[in-house]
């Protein structure tokens, strides 16, 4: 098994572009699936998982205000 994404700071989040962002949403979520599945430690690959989701979630909130600070 692959060893779990590193946890990212608030400088890396928010310096992801939209697409870098949805890409670690999938890898860190597909991490978290295998994690359950095999009954692991799942406390620093869920908080990692919560963490690019929350960002990406900021910003789907922002954006539909029509004031995304990112762009």
């Amino acid at each position: 098994m692959s060893n779990p994404i590193k946890m990212p700071t608030y400088d890396e989040l928010v310096g992801l572009s939209n697409g870098e962002l949805s890409k670690h949403i999938q890898l860190a979520l597909k991490q978290l699936i295998k994690y359950e599945e095999l009954c692991d430690s799942l406390t620093q690959t869920r908080r990692v998982y919560e963490a690019y989701n929350r960002e990406r979630q900021k910003r789907l909130l922002v954006g539909k205000r029509g004031i995304n600070p990112y762009y």
